[in-house]
């Protein structure tokens, strides 16, 4: 990576009032620098960086309904574009990135009810043709 932290969206004041904008520091020179928005205004969303291939935005709300889409962030180009989306809508869960795969943990689904559930999705460096949804993980144990 470049190096940069990334700060994303969410809600930014004490109005609650939900954002794209997304913010990366850089450390040595203490920089601050505005960074491309999202395509969708989310918050209680995932938000994991994938080495070669980006930062991950996964789900959550925006201010009608919780949502299913997902964008990736293209560090050497400051762009959003879409992903594959999730089976189903979710919000306020985990989201973690280990061996080049993203898991999705729990949460709440679209009538906010909470889930035990788990999918995992394994982003492409390249567009491929008729892959379009998360796919169920495994096994998974949490521990609460």
């Amino acid at each position: 990576s470049n190096g940069r932290i990334y700060f994303k969206a969410g809600f930014p004041n004490e109005l609650n009032q939900a954002t794209a904008r997304v913010w990366s520091y850089e450390p040595t020179g203490h920089v601050w620098a505005r960074a491309a928005p999202m395509a969708v205004i989310r918050t209680g969303f995932g938000a994991v960086a994938v080495p070669g291939r980006g930062i991950y935005a996964i789900a959550g709300e925006n201010a009608v309904s919780p949502l299913k889409s997902v964008e990736a962030y293209s560090i050497d180009f400051n762009t959003w574009s879409s992903a594959p989306s999730l089976p189903s809508a979710r919000y306020d869960f985990s989201a973690v990135s280990t061996a080049g795969r993203i898991y999705e943990i729990g949460g709440d689904d679209a009538v906010g009810a909470a889930t035990k559930s788990v999918m995992s999705y394994t982003p492409w460096l390249q567009p491929r043709h008729g892959v379009n949804k998360s796919e169920a993980a495994g096994s998974v144990s949490i521990y609460r």
